[in-house]
């Protein structure tokens, strides 16, 4: 299985803005989302525009497993005690591609090909996510993983991984 990521640019905004539904959907027992009259969940088309033009330092990519569109991942410029880090965001697998190593390839690419420290930070409530991470940190080779306490962000908890490898 050969999973490649590609960064996404302005002409594919469509393309994230519907994976985005699929990615919304999937959260939207736990999150309590609705759709609005036209039957679609909200859309953070300024976010969206952020990241499809690379402001920042964010970025926006898609992911592919062996040539067919897998998911999306998106990276953002933010701020952890004082001081900038990349953040990786949000990553969604579509369910065909779940408990493949799609997710597991992406952090490798991403994280650990890096020379840099990142902020992870996953929904509380989120107990799917939770295990993946919690998975990960285990049976990855980061060179450090710490718990950001207290978070900015009570719903989220945070880590800040590879502090070392800067």
């Amino acid at each position: 299985m050969n999973i490649d990521l590609s960064r996404m640019q302005a002409a594919q905004a469509g393309l994230l803005a519907n994976l985005w539904q699929y990615y919304q959907f999937d959260s939207s027992e736990r999150e309590q989302l609705d759709v609005d009259s036209a039957g679609r969940f909200e859309t953070p088309d300024e976010v969206f525009s952020k990241v499809l033009r690379s402001e920042d330092g964010s970025s926006a990519y898609l992911v592919q497993c062996d040539g067919a569109i897998a998911g999306f991942l998106i990276l953002l410029s933010a701020e952890i005690e004082g001081k900038p880090i990349t953040e990786f965001a949000d990553l969604f697998v579509l369910p065909r591609y779940r408990r493949r190593g799609v997710a597991t390839a992406v952090v490798e690419q991403v994280i650990l090909r890096s020379a840099q420290p990142w902020l992870v930070a996953v929904f509380r409530d989120d107990l799917k996510a939770q295990a993946f991470w919690r998975g990960a940190f285990e049976r990855l080779p980061f060179s450090s993983c710490r718990e950001v306490v207290p978070p900015e962000l009570p719903e989220f908890h945070e880590f800040v991984v590879n502090e070392g490898s800067a």
